[in-house]
């Protein structure tokens, strides 16, 4: 069966920027989760429109919530899987309220339709998730580790804000081990794919409703890791069945293309978007098993500040903070996955050179000052996108105005702290009334937003 993904999720954006900036980002995470157990439930109940779980000692599922405490401003979920009695208690559940004291949640969302009574004590478990604003050091831009396909039996439609599949069955199946291709790539898409199979071996057939992709970060020395931060889900618009003794292979397609593809920038409009040097980086932290210190820089894209910037001979030889980040070029032919530089065409013939315009005070050269990307991702649910800006003011102290037919985003795409080599992971060629001019003496504002929408 081959079927139509709806898409990424939020949760992806996120762990997209914390790569791209470098710093304290807010990260879905279990927190403390290697000093604290995961906890089994109790008891469930049906109050005043709502459904509590009991269990003693709950309060230590949300140690290191909020200092402790999980009604704090940020929301807290409580992540449940395993339930067999009662499966529409699986899934990843907004609290409403904690009553620490008396060892019960109130969760918001969890139909009420359910029978309490048929809950056998101790069969789900769960563990505590919130955002965290997770500090990093300069030079290490925290990834994502592993990604796992997932299936669930829930039918709640997708949002953007979806942290969780609404009722994961992982725990009743058997998963294979996950294996990730290479990225295949042509002029207009680059794709790879990861593959799982899951084994039925309960006795009996079990309905498969929802799809997706789930991951964790590993936060370097104290090696916290999320429990299934939710990369992508989807819906099936038919269930499948899986019998008894079954298995079934779910193949994850991973499929990125150009907008716009065309071969005449000028006569079929601006064209652009991530490159195959993208679709390379998510692949590398698809797979990746192991921890390697701070040395994960595969999406960093600068900072700011002269001193990044800085032209003098004092200066880094290597670290040239203006090679990262957003850049300008003069050549609008067209994009292809395959490029790996601004200005692709350039030869000696050319106006324009490889890699686009340099940084400096000369004529044909513009001054990259610092870049600038915001803090946060916005979340928009009612218009189910999630999106964060990136903006970089430049400026031509040279005597000849400048035109600009090309923006490029160059990242820091490298295992090692210790080698600098920029890569272009994202390209957008500008069709004629999208050009603009920064004159002479002039300096020129350029943002740019990465957007995705469920």
């Amino acid at each position: 069966m081959r079927l139509h993904s709806e898409s990424f999720v939020g949760g992806f954006l996120r762990d997209i920027h914390g790569m791209m900036h470098g710093g304290r980002t807010k990260r879905l995470i279990s927190p403390l989760e290697q000093y604290v157990p995961d906890y089994t439930i109790t008891s469930i109940h049906i109050v005043d429109g709502a459904v509590e779980i009991y269990r003693s000692y709950l309060r230590n599922v949300f140690s290191g919530s909020h200092s402790g405490n999980p009604n704090g401003h940020q929301p807290v979920w409580v992540h449940i899987w395993g339930c067999q009695s009662v499966p529409e208690l699986n899934g990843t559940w907004e609290v409403e309220s904690a009553h620490t004291n008396n060892d019960y949640v109130r969760l918001i969302g969890v139909p009420t339709t359910i029978d309490p009574s048929t809950y056998v004590p101790d069969d789900a478990t769960c563990i505590s998730k919130t955002y965290k604003n997770i500090a990093t050091t300069q030079r290490y831009c925290m990834p994502f580790r592993k990604v796992y396909p997932t299936v669930g039996a829930g039918t709640r439609p997708i949002s953007i804000s979806d942290v969780g599949l609404h009722n994961p069955i992982d725990a009743l199946l058997s998963r294979g081990a996950v294996s990730v291709s290479g990225v295949v790539t042509d002029q207009e898409k680059s794709i790879f794919t990861i593959s799982a199979p899951f084994s039925n071996a309960t006795g009996g057939d079990i309905t498969i409703r929802e799809m997706g992709l789930v991951t964790y970060i590993d936060v370097s020395r104290y090696a916290l890791k999320t429990i299934a931060n939710l990369h992508a889900r989807d819906i099936l618009q038919s269930a499948i069945n899986l019998p008894d003794s079954k298995t079934l292979t779910l193949d994850y397609e991973c499929r990125f293309e150009l907008e716009n593809f065309n071969q005449d920038t000028d006569l079929n409009g601006t064209n652009g978007g991530f490159l195959a040097e993208f679709a390379k980086a998510l692949r590398r932290q698809a797979v990746e098993t192991t921890h390697t210190g701070w040395a994960r820089m595969l999406m960093c894209i600068g900072g700011g500040g002269t001193s990044m910037s800085s032209l003098n001979a004092d200066a880094s030889t290597s670290d040239k903070g203006w090679q990262l980040g957003l850049r300008l070029g003069q050549s609008n032919k067209f994009v292809s996955m395959t490029d790996t530089d601004l200005s692709p065409d350039a030869s000696p013939e050319t106006p324009y050179n490889l890699g686009g315009i340099t940084h400096g005070t000369e004529d044909g050269q513009l001054l990259y000052h610092g870049m600038m990307i915001d803090d946060q991702v916005t979340i928009d649910e009612t218009n189910n996108e999630a999106y964060f800006n990136l903006s970089r003011v430049f400026e031509n102290r040279g005597a000849t105005d400048i035109t600009v037919k090309e923006i490029g985003l160059y990242a820091k795409n490298d295992d090692s702290t210790n080698r600098f080599l920029p890569k272009l992971i994202a390209r957008k060629a500008l069709a004629p009334t999208d050009q603009f001019t920064i004159m002479a003496g002039q300096m020129r504002k350029v943002n740019y937003k990465i957007k995705m929408v469920a």
